[in-house]
């Protein structure tokens, strides 16, 4: 039986609106920037583009 995949490591430049974060996501600095099962925005992934975030965590696509 295949072990199901709770979470994914995407790259912030690999992102879409509507993906939903698996882990919370920080700055490099430490600075939380979203929260866990936080459903991404264009805006929300701008932001992490911003703080120079390079990956984050989401649920696996369906």
């Amino acid at each position: 039986m295949a072990k199901k995949v709770s979470a994914v490591k995407k790259r912030v430049s690999r992102l879409v609106p509507g993906m939903k974060l698996a882990r919370s996501a920080h700055s490099r600095e430490g600075t939380r920037l979203f929260d866990k099962d936080v459903e991404l925005t264009g805006s929300d992934i701008d932001k992490l583009k911003k703080w120079k975030v390079r990956f984050v965590y989401i649920y696996p696509e369906d």
